[in-house]
Formats: C-alpha cells, structure tokens, sequence
C-alpha cells in the first residue's frame, strides 16, 4: 500500500508514522517521497535514522500525509510500536541516552520563535541547557551564547536529532524536528514553548500545537508553556 510523504527530515519522519500508522497491521507499506517544487534536496531521509525494511520510491508530485490534522497524532503514537519494529527500526547509534538539556532552534525558512523567545523560555524553564541544536548557524549561535549552553555549527540533521532523542530533557519551540523524536519515544521529557513565545515568522504554529496537545494523552512528560 502506498503512503506519500514530502518534506524535510523531521516532516518525512512525522508524516511517515502518521501514513503506516492508518494502514492496517497486515498491510505493507511503500512509502513514497514526492520531491516536486521544492527548492532544497528533498529526497529520502528515512534511511539516515532508520532502517527501513519496506521499499521507498521517489516520484515527482506534491502528495503528503497531513500530520496537522485532527486524530493524525492519535494514529501516530497508537501504531508507533508495530511501525517502529516492523518497519522503521531505528539505526544502531541514533540513541546513546545522554541524559543532556538540549534545547533545538528551528530556524532557517521556518522560523518558529526568536533568539529573543529562547532565551526567554530557558529562563522561565530554568534548566541548565548543555546543548543548542539548530539548522541556522547565527540563531543556534546567538541563543548558545545567551543561554551558556555549547553548539556545534557544523553538526547534520542527524547529529541534531540523534542529541534529541538521546536526550534527558528537550527544550523547544513546536517542530516536525521535535515532534517526530517524541513520537519515537513518548517517555521523553520535552518543553515546548506556547503560542506566547512563538514570536517568528513561521505561521503555522497552531496547528503543530494541536499535534502535541493531543500527543500528550501518550507523553506524560511532554510539557508546553503556555
């Protein structure tokens, strides 16, 4: 059965535990990544953290399984365990449990919050932060500095979400980044900034923050600060 997917990485991840999690468990899955008029590499990024055992083909559409949508995060972490084990297992050496405070800044073309906002959040958090993971140099820098936190400019969207899912806690603004790796593992302590500190230019905040309220029913240590 086919299950489209587009995106990113963190997007290709949510939306493929929300499109095999809707199939039925004697369904097999070709999970499909469309790449059409998109202006970055948007080709399969499954195998970069997984290891895959359906087949993934590439086609040059739009098609995409809406994770934003009501019920999409319900279907997501009821059917997580058979997808994860019978169909994206993850990769020996994503998850090394750190233990570390890792806050991630989405940046880039989706600017969820400001330097401003993190540092904000961390303050009203009040953890010591070990790590600032972004896909933006400058904002990853400046929040680092403003939080006495370490970061890596030359670390890869896996380096990143490997540090999210090893992670103690995870400090954040809503992300398909973050929101995959809390699906993967519900047991994960992660504080989300609210739509209060969502103060960048990204608009869809909303609707990612309707994913990880009705998430929670399955996080019992997933946290937003409204």
């Amino acid at each position: 059965m086919r299950v489209h997917i587009r995106g990113q990485m963190g997007v290709q991840i949510l939306q493929s535990l929300v499109a095999i999690g809707k199939l039925h468990a004697d369904e097999e899955p070709i999970i499909v990544v469309n790449t059409a008029n998109l202006a970055y590499d948007a080709t399969e990024k499954l195998s970069r953290v997984f290891e895959p055992k359906c087949e993934i083909r590439h086609q040059d559409e739009m098609r995409k399984t809406p994770y934003w949508e009501p019920g999409a995060a319900t279907i997501a972490m009821e059917a997580r365990e058979r997808v994860l084990r019978d169909w994206l297992p993850l990769r020996d050496g994503i998850y090394h449990s750190s233990g570390a405070t890792v806050m991630h800044c989405r940046g880039g073309d989706k600017q969820v919050a400001t330097a401003d906002a993190y540092e904000k959040l961390a303050k009203e958090v009040g953890a010591k932060i070990d790590l600032v993971v972004s896909n933006d140099a400058s904002l990853g820098e400046s929040v680092a500095s403003r939080v006495g936190a370490e970061f890596n400019p030359s670390s890869t969207a896996v380096d990143d979400w490997s540090a999210i899912i090893s992670a103690g806690t995870v400090i954040a603004a809503p992300s398909a980044f973050v929101m995959s790796a809390m699906v993967v593992d519900p047991s994960k302590h992660v504080i989300f900034a609210g739509k209060s500190l969502c103060d960048g230019s990204y608009a869809a905040t909303d609707s990612d923050l309707a994913f990880i309220d009705e998430a929670m029913a399955y996080c019992p240590r997933v946290e937003v600060v409204r």
